[in-house]
């Protein structure tokens, strides 16, 4: 194993990624995209349209993901109604509702990088089988397999 000095994160553990695959709207993506997604990577197909298609698509699919920003707007919200506070701070309550409701849609473009390759290793699974999406996707792209790698290189 590794000596347990190094740290690695591991985006999977990531609330936001944990509700993605447990929504299984990657799998579903991935199936209904496998030809495009495979074959956008020999074409200059932007991260950040595919990024954008599956965010619509998990809209259209009703998914859900409440940001600790959002969980903590509601409760000042829930707050502000109670206490029947002032116009310009039910106002201002408002306004940070909105800045959490685009944290929200950043999540996308924050694990944008992630939920691409996994996108892909998805496609290429369905296509490929599990092996060859594991060697194209999953080795070359996995943080603590590089830096394993790294580390074995550096001691030869």
């Amino acid at each position: 194993g590794l000596a347990p000095d190094y740290f690695v994160q591991f985006p999977e553990k990531e609330p936001f990624i944990e509700a993605l695959e447990g929504s299984t709207l990657l799998q579903q993506f991935a199936a209904l995209n496998c030809n495009q997604l495979l074959d956008s990577n020999s074409t200059p197909a932007p991260t950040y349209s595919w990024l954008e298609e599956f965010a619509g698509f998990c809209s259209a699919q009703k998914f859900e993901y409440t940001t600790p920003i959002m969980k903590s707007v509601r409760q000042l919200v829930a707050v502000a109604k109670a206490d029947s506070s002032s116009s310009s701070v039910t106002s201002e309550v408002h306004d940070i509702a909105k800045l959490g409701q685009s944290d929200q849609h950043q999540q996308f473009l924050r694990y944008g990088d992630y939920i691409l390759t996994r996108l892909k290793q998805l496609a290429e699974e369905r296509r490929n089988g599990a092996s060859a999406a594991y060697a194209t996707y999953v080795v070359p792209k996995r943080a603590d397999i590089l830096l394993a790698a790294h580390l074995l290189r550096e001691k030869h």
